[in-house]
């Protein structure tokens, strides 16, 4: 199957970096704050991501510890469903990133209208698309779950797409990613979309997920049980907190779940502290990472830097990746305590998150 991306043109381009800034205003679903122009980029002699204006080269990813472990080779098997607007599998540097259902590949199996390996999903050959309009779970929506997904996995190969004939790379390109979709081209879901999503990455028995919906709902009970199905398979469910500036309100979702397995992600700047447009709250955001400038690839392989929670949760998933795989974790309370333990506190974080801190990884031959 293929499709032609919409976001090729310039226009469109143009439309796709704006319409971020208006999603996170609506209340359905925080994306990002906000998202600048697509800027120009380099790698240093390491591979790292920047700007050619900053005279800070993946100082994000220095200060919180995840730089040193993205050097590492790290052959674990850790699958990833990323609850989110989809992906776009035109960008070639994600290629090798998505996680195929060998029962439903070859001999047409992918498109063939059946149930071949019987879970119950129809041609979910590369993951699912809970609207019900496809088995293949496109991103139409600015580009959103193929950022974070970059920010996860993207790998460097010889067709990879490059900014400026430059290649950026994921902090955990180990890692295979499940692609849900759960929101409209529009950037709009709800509460039984949202727990459609979780319930298939439950049935493909991921190790972790990213969960990139973010909304006020009355309506949470659905979404609750499927976070608790997945607390009682011990997989982890990371989150954005969100881009209101304000603290969480009893109707924000997924954070009012409270449940065992979820970690709540807030927005951190350059100095560690929480940015503008982070939401908080005492007990149900857990800790801060980076969530300014973060470096990655949209639809159609277009890159750009992006201002919200969602890259901050990215970050921390890739962390979780690693952490899983470098100590042997099975358990979601032990990735969770792991990183909430090894958080650098900050003044400003006390009474905002739980943790009262920001993301820290200790060196790779930590044990």
């Amino acid at each position: 199957m293929s499709k032609t991306s919409v976001f090729s043109s310039p226009i469109m381009m143009l439309v796709k970096s704006i319409l971020p800034v208006i999603a996170s205003y609506s209340g359905l679903t925080s994306s990002f704050a906000e998202a600048s122009s697509d800027l120009p980029t380099a790698l240093d002699s390491e591979g790292c991501r920047l700007p050619l204006t900053s005279n800070a080269p993946c100082a994000y990813l220095d200060r919180v510890g995840l730089r040193s472990w993205t050097k590492q080779a790290n052959f674990g098997d850790v699958k990833i469903a990323l609850v989110s607007s989809g992906l776009d599998f035109q960008v070639s540097s994600l290629n090798s990133a998505v996680f195929v259902n060998s029962g439903e590949k070859g001999e047409g199996k992918e498109s063939d209208g059946i149930d071949n390996d019987g879970n119950g999903y129809v041609d979910d050959s590369k993951g699912w698309d809970s609207l019900g309009r496809s088995s293949i779970p496109w991103d139409g929506y600015t580009g959103l779950g193929t950022f974070s997904a970059s920010v996860l996995a993207a790998k460097e190969s010889f067709n990879s797409t490059k900014i400026n004939n430059n290649l950026i790379e994921g902090v955990a390109t180990f890692v295979k990613l499940l692609p849900i979709k759960i929101m409209s081209d529009s950037g709009v879901t709800n509460p039984k979309l949202v727990a459609a999503g979780l319930r298939y990455a439950a049935s493909r028995k991921v190790n972790l997920v990213l969960l990139e919906a973010v909304f006020e709902s009355a309506d949470r009970d659905e979404i609750c049980a499927a976070l608790e199905e997945l607390n009682q398979m011990q997989v982890l469910v990371i989150a954005p907190a969100g881009n209101t500036g304000r603290m969480l309100q009893e109707r924000a979702l997924p954070a009012s779940c409270e449940t065992a397995n979820l970690l709540v992600v807030g927005s951190s700047n350059e100095l560690g502290n929480l940015t503008k447009f982070s939401s908080f709250h005492p007990t149900w955001v857990h800790l801060v990472a980076p969530g300014e400038g973060i470096f990655g690839m949209t639809s159609a392989g277009f890159g750009l830097a992006r201002t919200g929670t969602n890259g901050s949760a990215a970050l921390v998933a890739g962390a979780a990746a690693h952490i899983l795989t470098h100590f042997g974790f099975s358990k979601s309370a032990e990735i969770k305590q792991f990183l909430l333990q090894r958080t650098q506190s900050m003044n400003s974080l006390q009474g905002k998150v739980l943790s009262g801190g920001e993301l820290r990884l200790p060196s790779p031959a930590y044990r």
